[in-house]
């Protein structure tokens, strides 16, 4: 049982778990990430040697870290490897009652299904019930979900696209392709 986990360790589910951490040092916390780094757009499995930031050095960090400003930038614009290894060193560097944020981080586990509990049915105090990676369960009092806007690929269907013979990309895929 947990006390809070969140779905997607991107920037939004980093900075809830700092925010979290911060103001309840010694809860259970639980980050669920489908892949094996952290990141989502800005993992090192997403982006590639051309992708670079929409958003200015200064408004692309964290308010209690401050980013090296990048030597490669165009109009505080700046490749995304920056913003990759930023994270990634984020994670490591946050501590809270002995854990690093990335030790809180269960990697490779693909949210399958949640559910809400019936106050009667619980005396641990859990409102949820995740399911992930097939049979694998937690229970938790508070649920954050940062899987973000992205996730999940969608790619519509265009008109005369049968007739195109290239490859179609998802931005989810462009780092590994």
């Amino acid at each position: 049982m947990y006390d809070t986990v969140i779905i997607g360790t991107g920037l939004y589910g980093i900075q809830a778990a700092r925010y979290y951490l911060d103001i309840h040092l010694d809860s259970r916390l639980l980050l669920l990430e489908s892949d094996d780094v952290v990141g989502g757009t800005w993992s090192s499995k997403r982006i590639y040697e051309d992708f670079w930031t929409q958003t200015p050095v200064r408004m692309a960090e964290f308010s209690d870290r401050p980013m090296t400003p990048p030597p490669e930038q165009y109009y505080g614009f700046f490749p995304g490897k920056y913003t990759t290894a930023y994270l990634e060193s984020y994670v490591d560097d946050h501590t809270y009652s002995g854990q690093t944020i990335r030790d809180r981080i269960s990697f490779n586990s693909y949210v399958e299904s949640i559910t809400k509990i019936q106050a009667a049915d619980t005396a641990d105090g859990a409102n949820w019930e995740i399911t992930y990676n097939g049979n694998q369960k937690v229970r938790t009092a508070k649920l954050i979900d940062a899987t973000g806007m992205t996730s999940q690929p969608q790619i519509p269907t265009l008109p005369g696209s049968s007739d195109f013979k290239g490859r179609t990309l998802h931005h989810k895929s462009f780092g590994q392709s």
